[in-house]
């Protein structure tokens, strides 16, 4: 899911710049195998991988910023074409 439409990095190009920051939430209802299919995977060169410090780094739940969880970007381009369905969870942004 992502928590907002916006892109992120390089928007300049309006039909093809910026990616998206899809995470996975962890407190999500578990999806049954069964109950998924699998149209396409994307390669690896379609994705890249960064992260995001849990709670901002502050707070009484990550005070020092040590816990963190991985963000996947997908560029806007590879969304599109590839036609990628997503969940807009805006409840999952971290304000600093």
């Amino acid at each position: 899911c992502v928590w907002t439409n916006e892109l992120f990095g390089d928007v300049d190009d309006s039909e093809n710049g910026g990616s998206m920051e899809f995470l996975v939430d962890e407190e999500a209802e578990v999806v049954v195998i069964n109950d998924v299919s699998i149209i396409s995977l994307l390669p690896e060169t379609d994705f890249y991988y960064g992260s995001r410090q849990v709670g901002g780094g502050m707070g009484p739940g990550n005070p020092h910023g040590e816990l963190s969880e991985m963000l996947y970007y997908i560029d806007k381009q590879v969304i599109v074409e590839n036609a990628v369905k997503f969940e807009v969870r805006p409840d999952l942004e971290i304000f600093w």
